[in-house]
């Protein structure tokens, strides 16, 4: 399986000179934690629900506080390979770039989807207790 047999196409972004409470209501709108950050249709970083805590002005501009050039990934990564790098970077979601557009994003919780859908196609694991 590949990343974008689970990824998700349809991306809320921000821009670079958007605010804090801006970007606060998107992600509390749309229940997210992840939002790429796209300067002329390219993503030139990505800012989380963790980068905003401590931020006291709601006027401050998220250039100044996301993560420039994050991790990517491809449509075409296979999804153990992404897992992988969330799990070494200890990060909760990677953009999915073709070409240096944005064609998605790939959160723990899409590869968790698709851990789910793999298992399903194998036969049902058996637990015997015995006591």
């Amino acid at each position: 399986m590949v990343v974008r047999d689970c990824m998700t196409a349809t991306v809320e972004t921000a821009q670079p000179d958007d605010d804090v409470a801006t970007v606060r209501e998107i992600l509390r709108r749309r229940r997210i934690r992840q939002l790429p950050v796209l300067a002329a249709g390219r993503v030139i970083g990505i800012v989380t629900d963790r980068d905003l805590r401590g931020v006291t002005d709601p006027a401050t501009t998220i250039d100044t506080i996301m993560t420039p050039t994050p991790a990517t990934v491809s449509p075409d990564t296979p999804v153990e390979i992404a897992a992988a790098t969330l799990r070494e970077r200890k990060i909760g979601a990677l953009p999915v770039v073709l070409d240096h557009m944005l064609v998605g994003i790939v959160s723990e919780r899409d590869l968790l989807g698709a851990l789910v859908d793999l298992c399903a196609r194998l036969e049902t694991t058996t637990v015997l207790a015995v006591e």
